[in-house]
């Protein structure tokens, strides 16, 4: 079986199975303390050595007997690194409470601005229709009441038509 290092972010740190390391190892590190690091491979004493340096201070992380196992560390740190779900389920945390504070401000809005606005407007108009309604029913009989004092070619003073 081919020995290749492995690397994981597992909960808040990075886990690097170092296999092709003499001797092998794992290291682990807190991903707090990796946002601003840089990881580098450097040639010393014809060994590859893998250096983790934040804010200019250099650690040294792994050494390795060629060049390819170094290359191979790197790129599975790379990859644990860019995938890692740690700052994805940040954000998705973030979108659900923002999109349950904008559901709840639409029903605030619904139930306490807009509802009750229609509900009084229709309140509004079932009194106008029925004070409306009223009034065409006077208006109707004083017209049935003049109706009957007209009669066709017949003069009329005013105060007897208006009842003065």
């Amino acid at each position: 079986m081919v020995q290749k290092t492995t690397a994981k972010v597992i909960d808040s740190g990075l886990v690097i199975n170092f296999q092709t390391t003499n001797p092998k190892s794992i290291w682990r590190c807190s991903m707090d303390k990796l946002n601003f690091a840089v990881f580098s491979i450097k040639e010393k004493n014809k060994k590859q050595t893998m250096f983790l340096t934040i804010d200019g201070k250099e650690e040294k992380v792994a050494v390795f007997d060629n060049k390819e196992d170094a290359e191979q560390a790197i790129e599975a740190v790379t990859k644990a690194m860019m995938t890692s779900t740690r700052a994805t389920k940040k954000t998705s945390w973030l979108k659900r409470i923002l999109a349950i504070l904008i559901i709840l401000f639409f029903i605030y809005i619904v139930f306490f601005k807009i509802l009750p606005a229609i509900i009084i407007t229709s309140v509004n108009n079932k009194t106008a229709d029925a004070k409306n309604s009223s009034l065409v029913t006077k208006q109707q009989s004083a017209s049935k009441t003049i109706e009957k004092k007209i009669k066709t070619g017949v003069p009329i003073s005013a105060d007897e038509l208006f009842g003065n």
